[in-house]
């Protein structure tokens, strides 16, 4: 009969590992994504967009205050009209969310044109800020080392612990001492 302790060992062993993997993963593919095309749009077409919408909101919760900005826009490319609402490569901190927040609502007031880069292999995708805000990468970067820091100590300091409770197991199952009468044997 397993313990509460090789229960639990069990549990952390088969949800705290792929839990952190996934993690660990995730966090490889978007530092990769950002640091190997620190800026993906520099080969872009260049155009201007007309804003169509601007929301900006603040929302106060326990954490503080969060920042949300989103707007719609056209642009066009050649003699055909497209709509966008992609504003950023990657979104920015609430610093950057006040600047564009003020450049979009101002844009739209006005109804100035405002810079649009669009992807020259998909005139479907297109943005208005093509830079990557600065500390995103180190952000990236941190996640990536904390995770790999987490996954290998997990692996040094529990795994053989489950592996000893599991061997442990095993050894006290097929030792028999009347086990072989729960299992239908004589």
């Amino acid at each position: 009969m397993p313990t509460s302790e090789t229960s639990r060992s069990y549990l952390r062993a088969h949800l705290g590992v792929p839990l952190f993997t996934g993690l660990l993963v995730w966090s490889i593919w978007q530092g990769g994504r950002v640091m190997l095309s620190p800026n993906p749009a520099t080969d872009w077409i260049a155009t201007t967009a007309t804003i169509k919408k601007v929301e900006f909101s603040e929302q106060s919760s326990r954490r503080g205050i969060r920042k949300t900005l989103k707007c719609k826009y056209t642009y066009q490319v050649g003699e055909r009209s497209h709509d966008g609402t992609r504003i950023a490569i990657v979104l920015g901190d609430d610093q950057w969310k006040d600047h564009w927040g003020f450049v979009l609502k101002t844009a739209f007031e006005s109804g100035q044109s405002v810079p649009c880069f669009v992807n020259p292999h998909d005139f479907s995708e297109a943005v208005l800020d093509p830079a990557v805000p600065r500390g995103t990468t180190r952000n990236l970067i941190v996640l990536l080392v904390l995770s790999a820091c987490y996954l290998i100590g997990y692996s040094i300091l529990v795994v053989p612990r489950v592996l000893r409770n599991w061997s442990a197991l095993a050894g006290s199952v097929g030792s028999g001492s009347g086990s072989s009468s729960r299992l239908g044997g004589s």
